[in-house]
């Protein structure tokens, strides 16, 4: 059997070392990638927000520039604060917001992306004030694996009898 590929127990040292140094490499990464996604995700959803307000408001504009007695006569008595005496005033409080909250009233509200996962403790340590000491130890194992290794050496062979 070929000496490199002899059962070793640096082989073990040398696979833990790296994937302990490549732990330390990208999982910080790909936790700035989930924060940098989760603020993207934030925003669109922000934006698709305003978006529809605007929408309503450019609605709510078109409907105004039309002669629409009903509305227009909605709008006053909303405006003074009064109400014909042939209706009843159901939700008082329902556009306290002036204009601006009625067109707000008609918009779907707003709902934000959900937040990013929680962080792992491997995640805690290979990110946090010990990072450097995690790296040291890696390099350590790894070391340790490559200097263990059994060594395929074929320059003196044994002596054959002569």
């Amino acid at each position: 059997m070929p000496p490199v590929l002899r059962v070793s127990a640096a082989w073990l040292f040398l696979l833990a070392g790296l994937l302990l140094a490549g732990a330390v490499m990208l999982v910080p990464a790909w936790r700035d990638v989930e924060t940098v996604r989760f603020e993207r995700d934030r925003l669109e959803a922000a934006a698709a927000y305003q978006t529809r307000r605007l929408a309503a408001t450019r609605h709510m504009r078109t409907a105004l520039s039309r002669p629409d007695a009903a509305l227009q006569q909605r709008l006053i008595a909303w405006q003074l604060n009064l109400l014909p005496a042939d209706q009843t005033a159901v939700a008082r409080e329902l556009h306290a917001g002036g204009i601006l909250g009625w067109i707000d009233s008609t918009v779907e509200p707003l709902v934000p992306p959900p937040p990013p996962p929680q962080p792992t403790p491997l995640e805690k340590l290979v990110s946090g004030p010990k990072r450097l000491w995690v790296l040291a130890g890696a390099a350590v194992m790894i070391f340790v694996g490559l200097i263990g290794l059994p060594s395929a050496d074929n320059r003196y062979p044994e002596a054959a009898p002569a």
